[in-house]
């Protein structure tokens, strides 16, 4: 296996290192969702254009995504609302469940799945999950997955995040299913 699988669940506040922004159509992003509690969606990826198998180069830190055909990878901007409702609300917070379940057309292709923290234009922050499985040839549920847990306050009822899709040996196009629920 040619690396472990990360699947992580994190935590973290709309005013973080990147600020939610309001919403825009300048963003980079290959797709763009916005999402409202209880909502779910699906992208449909294009083909592959090229691969990306040094994304996490040697010491594991995010790498290059773009549409080069030895840097391959999409990028979702995923703007989620949810409002504060104080009676509701634990110390001043609101939680959610962000789910982001990607499974290529075919499963020896092989994608690998990381979420950042980011803001209406797209910009790629701290990350905050990442799913980087070795397919299974005979499993069609071969996919890759990350629950993150979303707060917001009664300031920033909107998050963005912004996933990148990359197509470390990919040789299919993908369905990235997408949920944000209690």
């Amino acid at each position: 296996m040619r690396r472990t699988t990360a699947v992580l669940a994190a935590g973290f506040l709309a005013a973080s290192a990147v600020a939610a922004g309001p919403a825009s159509s300048q963003s980079s992003a290959d797709h763009e969702i916005e999402m409202q509690l209880g909502d779910t969606a699906t992208v449909a990826g294009g083909v592959p254009q090229g691969v990306n198998p040094d994304y996490f180069g040697n010491a594991g830190d995010g790498g290059v995504c773009s549409h080069d055909v030895d840097t391959y990878c999409e990028q979702v901007l995923i703007k989620v609302s949810n409002p504060f409702e104080e009676e509701n609300a634990k110390k001043g917070r609101e939680r959610a469940n962000l789910d982001l379940h990607l499974t290529p057309t075919n499963p020896v292709s092989d994608f690998d799945l990381v979420l950042y923290e980011s803001d209406a234009d797209g910009t790629t922050g701290a990350e905050i999950g990442r799913s980087g499985q070795t397919p299974v040839a005979d499993n069609p549920e071969s996919s890759e997955t990350i629950n993150a847990i979303v707060t917001t306050t009664a300031d920033e009822t909107d998050v963005w995040v912004i996933a990148h899709i990359v197509y470390f040996a990919a040789a299919s196009d993908y369905s990235l299913d997408v949920s944000f629920s209690q």
